[in-house]
């Protein structure tokens, strides 16, 4: 991926108000399905179309917690910088 793409993306992500729109961002990336399976891999974060959002398992894997959107926005920006 091109750094103008990749900075076109950033751009998008930082304006995202909610889990919707980072997820409708992710999915203008060909290999978006790659950088969830890693985002899940790496930091246990999923996410969840039922309900629309992103999620972290709980330690004891007893629940799940909501993420907050900055720290799913920065570990997708990580994880595009790394892969692609």
């Amino acid at each position: 991926m091109q750094e103008s793409q990749k900075a076109k993306i950033a751009k998008e992500l930082v304006k995202a108000p909610d889990f919707e729109s980072i997820y409708k961002v992710l999915k203008t990336i060909p290999s978006y399905r790659d950088i969830l399976k890693e985002l899940a891999h790496t930091y246990q974060i999923y996410y969840n179309p039922k309900d629309q959002r992103f999620e972290t398992d709980t330690s004891d894997h007893s629940h799940y917690l909501d993420c907050r959107y900055d720290d799913v926005k920065e570990c997708i920006m990580t994880l595009i910088d790394e892969n692609l």
